[in-house]
Protein backbone atom coordinates (compact mmCIF):
# COMPACT_ATOMS: atom_id res chain seq x y z
CA UNK A 1 0.00 0.00 0.00
CA UNK A 2 1.56 3.75 -0.92
CA UNK A 3 2.04 5.76 1.85
CA UNK A 4 2.95 3.07 4.57
CA UNK A 5 6.27 2.12 5.88
CA UNK A 6 7.60 -1.19 4.88
CA UNK A 7 7.86 -2.52 8.14
CA UNK A 8 4.20 -1.67 9.25
CA UNK A 9 3.06 -4.94 10.23
CA UNK A 10 6.30 -5.56 12.66
CA UNK A 11 5.25 -2.26 13.96
CA UNK A 12 1.83 -3.26 14.30
CA UNK A 13 2.95 -6.13 15.94
CA UNK A 14 5.66 -4.91 17.98
CA UNK A 15 3.24 -2.57 20.02
CA UNK A 16 0.40 -4.87 20.51
CA UNK A 17 2.86 -7.26 21.88
CA UNK A 18 4.32 -4.76 23.81
CA UNK A 19 0.11 -3.63 25.19
CA UNK A 20 -0.49 -7.86 25.34
CA UNK A 21 2.91 -8.06 27.67
CA UNK A 22 2.10 -4.56 29.52
CA UNK A 23 -1.59 -6.00 30.43
CA UNK A 24 -0.55 -9.63 31.10
CA UNK A 25 2.45 -8.09 33.63
CA UNK A 26 -0.58 -5.91 35.26
CA UNK A 27 -3.03 -9.18 35.79
CA UNK A 28 0.03 -10.98 37.19
CA UNK A 29 0.35 -8.54 39.97
CA UNK A 30 -2.91 -7.96 40.69
CA UNK A 31 -3.41 -11.41 41.46
CA UNK A 32 -0.26 -12.79 43.30
CA UNK A 33 1.01 -15.86 41.71
CA UNK A 34 0.61 -17.30 38.10
CA UNK A 35 -2.18 -19.95 38.08
CA UNK A 36 -2.96 -22.78 35.44
CA UNK A 37 -6.28 -20.37 34.97
CA UNK A 38 -4.51 -16.96 34.60
CA UNK A 39 -1.98 -18.71 32.19
CA UNK A 40 -4.99 -20.34 30.45
CA UNK A 41 -6.89 -16.26 30.38
CA UNK A 42 -3.60 -15.49 28.74
CA UNK A 43 -3.95 -18.17 26.37
CA UNK A 44 -7.45 -17.53 25.25
CA UNK A 45 -6.64 -13.75 25.25
CA UNK A 46 -4.21 -14.01 22.91
CA UNK A 47 -5.53 -16.27 20.77
CA UNK A 48 -8.64 -13.91 19.85
CA UNK A 49 -6.11 -10.85 18.81
CA UNK A 50 -4.56 -13.37 16.88
CA UNK A 51 -7.80 -14.67 15.00
CA UNK A 52 -9.14 -10.78 15.23
CA UNK A 53 -6.17 -10.03 13.36
CA UNK A 54 -6.44 -12.31 10.70
CA UNK A 55 -10.13 -11.80 10.37
CA UNK A 56 -9.42 -7.88 9.62
CA UNK A 57 -6.93 -8.46 7.57
CA UNK A 58 -8.89 -10.78 5.09
CA UNK A 59 -12.15 -9.06 5.35
CA UNK A 60 -11.78 -5.40 5.18
CA UNK A 61 -10.52 -5.34 2.02
CA UNK A 62 -13.22 -7.51 0.33
CA UNK A 63 -15.94 -5.41 2.27
CA UNK A 64 -14.85 -2.16 0.83
CA UNK A 65 -14.99 -3.96 -2.40
CA UNK A 66 -17.68 -4.57 -2.23
CA UNK A 67 -19.27 -1.67 -0.87
CA UNK A 68 -17.95 0.24 -3.96
CA UNK A 69 -19.44 -2.43 -6.24
CA UNK A 70 -22.42 -1.66 -4.45
CA UNK A 71 -21.99 1.73 -5.28
CA UNK A 72 -21.27 1.37 -8.90
CA UNK A 73 -24.41 -0.50 -9.02
CA UNK A 74 -26.00 1.86 -7.77
CA UNK A 75 -25.01 4.68 -9.57
CA UNK A 76 -23.65 6.83 -6.65
CA UNK A 77 -20.33 8.46 -5.80
CA UNK A 78 -18.67 11.80 -6.73
CA UNK A 79 -17.66 10.90 -10.25
CA UNK A 80 -21.02 9.48 -11.36
CA UNK A 81 -22.81 12.44 -9.97
CA UNK A 82 -20.67 15.29 -11.68
CA UNK A 83 -21.93 18.52 -12.90
CA UNK A 84 -19.00 19.93 -14.40
CA UNK A 85 -19.26 17.26 -17.33
CA UNK A 86 -15.75 17.68 -18.60
CA UNK A 87 -15.01 13.89 -16.62
CA UNK A 88 -17.67 12.78 -19.43
CA UNK A 89 -16.78 14.61 -21.80
CA UNK A 90 -13.06 13.28 -21.66
CA UNK A 91 -12.27 17.26 -22.04
CA UNK A 92 -9.69 17.69 -19.37
CA UNK A 93 -8.27 21.11 -20.06
CA UNK A 94 -5.79 19.84 -23.30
Amino acid sequence: MAGLPAGEPWIRLGISAAVFAAMAGWEVMARGAVSDRTMGSLANNLGVVIIDTILLRLLFPVAAVGAALGGEAQGWGLLNNAAAGAIDRGDHGS
